[in-house]
């Protein structure tokens, strides 16, 4: 029983993580309507740093709306999922293995995501002129640097 109570600890952990992550990532904006790059400040930022012309903004601006329609079912499966998990998590009685089920395709989900957010860069950097792509893609090497530590996620202990 002492494994089970420990597994069920990591993964509320994991799920409390991923809840406020993902909380995180909707207060940010994923690109909802009317919103570039990011949403607020860091999208002016960005535009500002890029030198966006007004007819790239509008370009952006339309590729990020197209962007948000596209994942709406995305993020309607990933709110769906968390709260599976918290319900299990708050019922007393969780079921390790429906919660680790519940974690493997909030992962999936995860994963669907990133190659939304990698077909949004590709199709963003299409309107970019050539020195603002270089400028585009030191920012995405930053943000990921962010996300997963210096030397990305493939990062290992010897590199």
């Amino acid at each position: 029983m002492g494994w089970m109570a420990a597994l069920v600890g990591s993964l509320a952990v994991a799920a409390a993580g991923m809840g406020q992550a993902n909380d995180g990532q909707q207060a940010r904006g994923a690109g909802g309507p009317g919103r570039h790059f990011g949403a607020g400040h860091r999208g002016e930022r960005i535009e500002r740093e890029l030198n966006l012309t007004d007819k790239q903004k509008a370009a952006w601006k339309q590729i990020h709306d197209a962007h948000f329609q596209s994942i709406k079912p995305l993020i309607d499966q990933e709110r769906q999922i968390h709260t599976q998990i918290r319900e299990q998590l708050d019922s007393g009685n969780a079921d390790a293995e429906a919660i680790g089920k519940l974690m493997i395709s909030a992962h999936d989900v995860g994963k669907q995501f990133q190659a939304s957010r990698d077909e949004l860069d590709a199709k963003l950097s299409q309107v970019l002129t050539p020195d603002q792509k270089t400028k585009f893609d030191a920012m995405k090497q930053r943000r990921m640097e962010r996300r997963h530590g210096f030397g990305g996620p493939e990062a290992t202990p010897e590199s």
